[in-house]
């Protein structure tokens, strides 16, 4: 498998615990596998795609999902 090299910047208590608990040459594997699960959850979780487009949307009150109701119905 061919691989990259980045540079992340994290916060320093989580950069401690890394440092303190994951052998030196272990990192870089965990960091992979951390990030593949979580691009696999959002991939598959259908609701953080709806969290992405609802921040495009103007916020929606319930008097205005009553007055749309109302609407509907006349």
């Amino acid at each position: 498998m061919s691989m990259k090299r980045i540079t992340v910047s994290l916060p320093e208590h989580l950069y401690k615990t890394i440092d303190n608990t994951i052998p030196k040459g272990e990192v870089s594997g965990l960091v992979v596998e951390a990030l593949e699960k979580e691009l696999a959850y959002r991939q598959l979780d259908p609701i953080s795609k709806i969290r992405k487009l609802q921040k495009n949307l103007p916020p929606i009150t319930t008097k205005k999902i009553l007055w749309a109701i109302r609407k509907g119905r006349t």
